[in-house]
């Protein structure tokens, strides 16, 4: 089975709908930040998430913004302060 990786981020103005953003979004991935999660997913998708995303937000007054990674891409990944662990195709690697 493929999986594609995607960073999704999002900025959603209401906190009942940002709730539930989050609660979807943690069935799907990895918070990495407060707005932004990781996500492995099942190739061919992403269409769904997008569309249980959309109906969630005020496409009016909210944004999500769905960045793909690559694997090579996301081996690259660095960060700063807390250490982040990340499941790069059930191999566990802390950056």
């Amino acid at each position: 089975m493929r999986f594609d990786r995607y960073v999704v981020a999002y900025d959603i103005a209401n906190t009942k709908r940002r709730n539930r953003i989050y609660k979807l979004l943690k069935s799907w991935g990895e918070r990495v930040n407060y707005s932004v999660f990781e996500c492995e997913i099942r190739k061919g998708k992403l269409k769904v998430l997008r569309k249980e995303i959309r109906k969630l937000i005020k496409r009016s007054e909210d944004v999500v913004i769905y960045y793909p990674l690559c694997l090579n891409c996301l081996a690259g990944v660095v960060s700063d302060g807390m250490a982040i662990s990340r499941n790069l195709n059930r191999i566990l690697v802390t950056v």
